[in-house]
């Protein structure tokens, strides 16, 4: 894990300390990032400002693979430029990239299949403790505290079966 400078020492250096700066990130997909920002910058998560759960169309495969990011607006040039760097850091651009990050398409998937399975039980449960067990494992894997939550929110059998009642 390393501590990445959301505004690059390089572009101000009196920014390096500054906690509302500073994010934790995957060392490899760190090390992916390009060293200077691109002109417009990229979405705040932080900045009430840059909404990035509205701000980006996210999307899986049928199978859960293939993780895509899409600016809502292609004029929103901070929105494209997040997309691009979300799209590399999370499949690659090169075949070295695309090697280094199939752990994390890996990991995508599998949480991808956890939730369709909960999905097809919690939908299918006639007992209610079980029901109850599986919507609690739903709210807790859908939760804006979890990984890959936006991805996961846009499944299609989330956005087809889940109440909105389920997502925080």
């Amino acid at each position: 894990m390393d501590i990445e400078h959301f505004v690059s020492q390089s572009v101000d250096p009196a920014k390096r300390y500054e906690w509302t700066n500073l994010y934790p990130a995957e060392h490899r997909a760190n090390k992916m990032k390009p060293r200077t920002t691109p002109a417009g910058g990229y979405l705040d998560p932080c900045d009430a400002a840059d909404d990035v759960e509205t701000e980006i169309l996210y999307s899986l495969d049928t199978m859960g693979d293939n993780p895509q990011f899409t600016p809502r607006d292609t004029t929103n040039v901070k929105a494209v430029n997040t997309c691009d760097l979300l799209n590399k850091l999370h499949n690659g651009h090169n075949d070295e990239t695309v090697h280094a990050t199939a752990g994390l398409r890996f990991e995508i998937r599998k949480k991808y299949m956890h939730i369709l399975d909960l999905l097809i039980k919690w939908l299918a449960s006639s007992n209610p403790v079980l029901k109850h067990q599986y919507e609690m494992e739903l709210k807790m894997h859908l939760s804006r505290k979890a990984s890959f939550t936006m991805l996961c929110r846009a499944m299609v059998a989330v956005l087809n079966h889940v109440p909105p009642q389920f997502l925080d």
